[in-house]
């Protein structure tokens, strides 16, 4: 039996098979093993998508004939050679008879091996070389999709699926956010990934589902076989493969003991969220996606505190229309009505992009930096307007508030107001809405806007200390980054300083404040903010009642 390490996500324990999913390039690897008989045939897929690539060349290279440079021709060239140099082709063909195993999956191994003898060399001729090799492999790899008509992964219950245990962990070195209700739909119970950390939004999006995960998993590549039965522990953040008998009845009893804890809980549903000595607290829900209401007023929640509505068009990976973000807006609010629901405007970029919106965003070199945010939507009024439109449609069913994001300065919201008002205009003249301007907040998660709060604070209705981004830029740690997270430090005086002062100068000008960051879980560092006099923290469906539990502990 071996330990991989990683950040946790979640407190369940899963046992189940492991589904490897291998990437290259942005494509996905179908990883599969090959009987003695289909080598031969393994094989020519291999050779089948050589020379489909080799006659795109030869295409090309007719094409410009006409305009073709020598630089052109020598390009050509070298990549036809590389297509047909027995260190890729001929030892990618014995990886498949050896090891049996389909040729994307070949193709990747034989790939690692050149890429670490090039890496040897100092020399930028083969550095180069290097890249020409990582690009011809991609093509292959898309060349042997299209033989197969590939679109999707693999479904996982098409193999090594029983009756009693139809469930499976996904491994994998990196996954984007869009691609996540897709395993979860084939039968995916868990993840694990090499990428991301405790704070990135994919952990975000794992605590909204409630789905176990680890992040910043220990490489796996070639540890874990694909098929082979896993133990995910996202409470210790470990995954554990190669088990035995033993260590499976440890963790199946684990598993009936997390069951009953939940059991417990359930006797705060209905319970006021108070202190111990009856001090009323304030808990809200963070939603991704409409879905998750239901569960949220069944727990008793004071109202949603955060719709990331960003999440709506990654699941569809899509722009959206008014009327289909009226509609999922529509259906929170009314399911609410007369709780508050808290809408924050689209906060795009960084690690949340979906490809339909891609041409829309100028590529940034450091993209947490860049044009994400409230920066997005001031830049692209029309698509903000789209947006703000469909709230305020929504507005007419229950008690609606706007929320921007990233909020560096006050003119950002003066700015994002007047387009507000604009729609606000449009929206009663074209449905005859009689509205009322709903309560207008900004996000404080930038040091500047922390250190100016009072500035800011006459141009808004409330305030939401969003801490995981407002950790990030203070301490300089890119939260995406499982390399540096363990600089993550919330209780960092700079930190603290700047929590401090953005809940006591909006006490002080009775501007309601509330933290809807990861650290409005965190009970230890909710009950100092709680003796500051703060009354209101929004967290994940998923800790509610565990928030509950801990906020009746504790006395003020």
């Amino acid at each position: 039996m071996f330990t991989l390490m990683g950040h946790g996500i979640g407190t369940d324990i899963i046992i189940a098979k492991a589904w490897v999913n291998m990437y290259f390039s942005g494509l996905e690897i179908r990883y599969s093993e090959i009987s003695d008989s289909e080598i031969t045939s393994e094989i020519g897929r291999l050779r089948r998508a050589i020379g489909m690539l080799d006659k795109d060349f030869k295409d090309i290279s007719e094409s410009f004939k006409n305009s073709k440079t020598g630089d052109f021709d020598n390009l050509l060239d070298s990549h036809r050679l590389i297509i047909n140099d027995p260190l890729l082709i001929v030892e990618t063909e014995k990886r498949i008879a050896e090891s049996l195993i389909n040729a994307e999956c070949a193709l990747v191994r034989q790939l690692d091996f050149i890429v670490e003898q090039f890496s040897k060399i100092s020399n930028p001729y083969f550095q180069e070389r290097k890249i020409d090799v990582e690009q011809i492999v991609g093509q292959l790899v898309k060349k042997l999709s299209l033989i197969d008509h590939i679109q999707n992964p693999r479904k996982p219950d098409a193999e090594l699926a029983d009756k009693n245990e139809a469930s499976w962990i996904c491994l994998s070195d990196q996954m984007s956010i869009n691609e996540i209700s897709k395993f979860i739909k084939e039968g995916v119970k868990g993840f694990a990934i090499e990428s991301g950390s405790p704070t990135s939004h994919l952990a975000t999006l794992f605590k909204s589902l409630e789905i176990p995960a680890i992040l910043g998993l220990q490489e796996h590549n070639e540890l874990v076989e694909h098929g082979e039965r896993v133990i995910l522990d996202s409470e210790s953040g470990v995954l554990l493969a190669g088990l035995d008998s033993y260590i499976l009845a440890e963790y199946q009893e684990r598993i009936r003991k997390g069951v009953q804890k939940k059991q417990k809980l359930k006797v705060f549903v209905n319970v006021p969220c108070q202190t111990k000595n009856q001090v009323d607290i304030g808990l809200m829900a963070n939603i991704e996606n409409p879905k998750e209401v239901i569960k949220a007023i069944e727990l008793g929640v004071s109202g949603i505190g955060l719709f990331r509505t960003e999440f709506l068009f990654l699941e569809k990976n899509k722009i959206l229309s008014e009327d289909e973000q009226f509609e999922a807006y529509k259906h929170v609010v009314e399911a609410l009505n007369p709780l508050p629901v808290v809408i924050r405007t689209l906060d795009l970029g960084a690690d949340k992009l979906p490809s339909s919106l891609s041409s829309k965003f100028t590529k940034d070199s450091n993209p947490a930096l860049g044009q994400r945010g409230i920066r997005f939507s001031l830049e692209n009024p029309d698509f903000f307007k789209v947006q703000i439109n469909a709230i305020l449609r929504a507005s007419k069913f229950g008690n609606v508030k706007i929320m921007l994001p990233l909020i560096t300065e006050k003119e950002e919201i003066i700015k994002a107001k007047q387009l507000i008002y604009q729609s606000l205009h449009n929206v009663s003249e074209t449905y005859c809405y009689d509205l009322n301007t709903p309560a207008i907040g900004a996000m404080i998660e930038v040091p500047s806007a922390a250190i100016t709060i009072e500035s800011l604070i006459p141009h808004i209705d409330f305030a939401s200390l969003g801490t995981n981004d407002l950790i990030q830029y203070t301490l300089a740690i890119d939260r995406t980054n499982n390399k540096v997270s363990h600089l993550y430090n919330p209780g960092h005086p700079a930190v603290q300083f700047l929590i401090e002062n953005v809940i006591k100068s909006c006490i002080r000008e009775n501007c309601p404040v509330s933290i809807c960051g990861e650290l409005a879980n965190d009970i230890v560092q909710t009950k100092k903010f709680f003796q500051m006099g703060l009354r209101e923290v929004s967290t994940n469906v998923s800790d509610i009642l565990k928030m509950k539990e801990a906020i009746s502990k504790i006395t003020l």
